[in-house]
């Protein structure tokens, strides 16, 4: 009598991911480090626009800066085909990717301490946020940076993007280690983080940003080649002209000390992980 009326089936749910599965152990991380990014970005920048103002300021006031001093010293142009703004600007944002992600790698663990205390977070995750937004944040700059001189008429477009990212990269990566060794020592030994200022004003200097080390003597030139920072700022040159040639840009030499103290910093945090949540 009635209109027989078919029940359809209910949608089949996605199935569930198991608590303890690889899948599930990435998903949490992801997750984690996301956070942690966000977190980074409104403390760092979202209370007022001078953090923002000052990412792009520092690399222009360091080549303002030794622009003045090379003007006074009267050092002449630059080299190869490069204006001096351009010379100064492609040995200035090397130095500043290595110095900023040693710095705000190496203070990672200090600011998010308190955040240890919750079982989705670990140390590592901490240095993770940092390196990828400062990654984002320096490669931001420098399109900003070189694309205003370019406007400016002080350069040309770069002919080797490739190498720009080989060098840029690796000065990256240098930071990176510098960055876990400096956080994970000063977590124990605070003295360790004015050794770490030591060294890097001391590569910062011996880094061929306000001199061409390529008419050096000799000798000056095989004492400043142990500075790996000097390796990254030759290479980021010679990608950006190829008119300008070095011998003093060894990739090897760079990621060996990039990767090796990445190493002994991981080696370290292993160590040290089961006593970290509980400083104070």
């Amino acid at each position: 009598l009635f209109p027989m009326t078919t029940r359809q089936a209910p949608a089949a749910l996605p199935p569930e991911i198991p608590e303890h599965s690889l899948r599930h152990a990435l998903r949490e991380q992801v997750s984690v480090i996301w956070a942690l990014m966000m977190r980074e970005v409104m403390t760092r920048f979202g209370r007022h626009k001078l953090g923002y103002l000052w990412v792009f300021l520092e690399p222009t006031i360091h080549i303002g800066v030794w622009f003045v001093i090379r003007l006074v010293i009267r050092a002449g142009g630059g080299a190869a085909d490069m204006s001096p703004w351009l010379f100064l600007g492609t040995g200035v944002m090397p130095l500043i990717t290595f110095m900023q992600m040693n710095s705000y790698v190496g203070g990672a663990i200090s600011a998010n301490g308190a955040l240890l205390a919750f079982p989705p977070v670990k140390t590592l995750d901490t240095i993770a946020a940092r390196f990828l937004l400062e990654s984002g944040t320096l490669i931001v700059v420098a399109v900003v940076l070189f694309t205003g001189l370019v406007a400016f008429g002080v350069a040309t477009w770069p002919d080797s993007l490739g190498t720009l990212a080989l060098a840029g990269g690796g000065m990256a990566l240098l930071g990176l280690g510098f960055g876990i060794c400096k956080a994970i020592a000063t977590a124990f030994f605070p003295v360790a983080g004015q050794l770490n200022v030591i060294v890097v004003r001391v590569l910062y200097l011996t880094s061929g940003i306000f001199f061409d080390p390529e008419k050096l003597p000799p000798d000056i030139q095989y004492w400043l080649s142990f500075n790996p920072c000097l390796h990254g700022v030759q290479l980021f040159r010679h990608g950006y002209s190829n008119l300008y040639v070095t011998n003093l840009a060894d990739p090897w030499y760079l990621f060996s000390w990039a990767l090796g103290l990445v190493a002994l910093g991981l080696l370290l945090e292993r160590i040290t992980r089961h006593r970290m949540k509980d400083l104070p």
